[in-house]
């Protein structure tokens, strides 16, 4: 048995890491085998997700293009007529001053396409360019899909835009102060327990990448033969119900905690031995049990996540969400103040 402090780590604000690196990173994480992480590893994985059909990882990358008025206006009619038959499209559409950007994640652009094969709908001519480039990172994604494009682009033509550049890729970087707001995607790795990763999956208009217990067999060499928890004596010597407690019911129910952890280790390697899946002996597993998380969202949505989780907008959070929320909100205030520096939260009590 290991316990280890609950912590968070900012993987990728932005385009700070290029898009098959950072998928391959929230991938690897579900089963635990980021030592496999190598020089030319991404695109081999990502293409074995993609023909699996395991398209969720493909969440945590995201393209931006600026669209001039006419394209934009466009773009608007061909996402009316997928909606109105149906199809729920997830893309991020502002139209601010002269800026009319769109952005959507690798898996949101793919069901884009689908959805325009499905309803014989023009494919756009940037769209069909951008899957056409022979860029890794495109063609790892999209490659797959480059017949499909070539067969819409047959079947309904595609001469009626004008040979010009009418949108532009754009990282996150070139967007304005103002469209950082919802196109800008901060990736954030959560290393808390299973009762608190359960909390932070409500927010559902995230993506996520958990560790899995279904594929994670601790008692395994790579995981040391070990269940490692999340300690909870840093909020729990920190609460008002409990701080003046008398020190020997304090250490009576730490006691307690550290038994039952370690009775539910016991009982699940010995589930292992007697032939158990892995995926049958995580029942015996606790909520103390770690988990790592990989959640990613825009600057909007990390804002309604902190005024819940850290700012108790709604009254105080978990306190082993604070433990975790708070410290992530104090480096994101430091690395993007104007977007987080108003954001603040009440002392323990």
């Amino acid at each position: 048995m290991k316990v280890m402090t609950a912590t968070s780590e900012i993987l990728c604000v932005g385009s700070d890491i290029d898009p098959l690196t950072l998928v391959e990173k929230v991938a690897r994480t579900c089963y635990k085998s980021e030592d496999k992480i190598a020089l030319g590893t991404a695109p081999k994985m990502i293409s074995a997700l993609i023909k699996r059909g395991h398209y969720a990882m493909l969440e945590h990358a995201s393209y931006i293009f600026n669209l001039q008025a006419e394209v934009y206006e466009d773009f608007l009619r061909i996402c009316t007529i997928l909606e109105d038959a149906g199809h729920h499209l997830f893309l991020i559409k502002t139209n601010k001053n002269t800026h009319h950007i769109v952005s959507g994640n690798v898996r949101v652009w793919r069901d884009f396409i689908e959805a325009l094969y499905t309803e014989k709908e023009m494919i756009p001519q940037w769209l069909f360019d951008f899957v056409h480039q022979n860029r890794l990172d495109v063609h790892t994604f999209f490659g797959d899909m480059v017949h499909t494009c070539d067969l819409i682009a047959e079947r309904l033509g595609i001469t009626r835009y004008a040979q010009k550049v009418d949108a532009l890729e754009i990282s996150p970087e070139e967007l304005s102060t103002e469209d950082k707001w919802e196109h800008l995607r901060i990736t954030v790795k959560f290393y808390c327990d299973r009762g608190v990763s359960h909390e932070i999956v409500r927010h559902r208009v995230a993506s996520f990448a958990q560790e899995s217990t279904r594929y994670c067999n601790y008692s395994k060499d790579k995981f040391n033969n070990d269940i490692t928890y999340i300690d909870i004596q840093p909020t729990f010597g920190k609460d008002k119900r409990t701080k003046n407690m008398a020190s020997q019911v304090y250490l009576n129910i730490i006691e307690e905690w550290q038994h039952a952890c370690m009775d539910a280790e016991r009982h699940y390697m010995r589930m292992i031995e007697l032939g158990c899946p892995a995926e049958y002996a995580r029942s015996v597993l606790n909520n103390s049990t770690k988990t790592e998380i990989c959640v990613t969202m825009n600057i909007k949505d990390w804002r309604h996540f902190f005024s819940l989780r850290a700012c108790r907008a709604t009254g105080p959070a978990h306190p082993q969400m604070e433990e975790i929320t708070r410290p992530l909100l104090t480096n994101l205030k430091i690395e993007l103040p104007d977007y987080f520096r108003d954001m603040e939260w009440y002392v323990y009590d």
